[in-house]
């Protein structure tokens, strides 16, 4: 229960729980994953995209005043967005340039 103005309480969810076992489960998938990623930084961009994607959908959850919101989204929300975003675009700009250097420089030209 979170106290508002005026002595009135509301229920609220137990994020920090629900955050505990979400980081637990993207933990060791990421866990298994480290043995297949062939690409080097590609594991720590998966888990900030993980970890984006577990952040706003929490935040659907909790408790925010008005000035805490950017809009109709938190600010943690739309800091996700951007972070979600930033990785998915780093993760493409590397395999693109990955494969690029193994296809090698006379196949890469044609």
């Amino acid at each position: 229960m979170v106290t508002l103005e005026l002595g009135r309480m509301e229920k609220v969810h137990p994020t920090q729980l629900y955050s505990f076992v979400s980081l637990l489960i993207i933990f060791f998938i990421l866990l298994v994953l480290r043995r297949h990623m062939k690409i080097r930084g590609m594991l720590f961009l998966l888990s900030v995209l993980m970890y984006s994607v577990h952040r706003f959908f929490i935040d659907l959850l909790r408790y925010y005043t008005p000035d805490e919101r950017m809009g109709s989204l938190a600010t943690s929300q739309v800091m996700s967005i951007i972070a979600a975003i930033a990785s998915i675009g780093t993760m493409i700009f590397i395999t693109m340039r990955h494969s690029a250097t193994e296809a090698g420089p006379a196949e890469g030209l044609s």
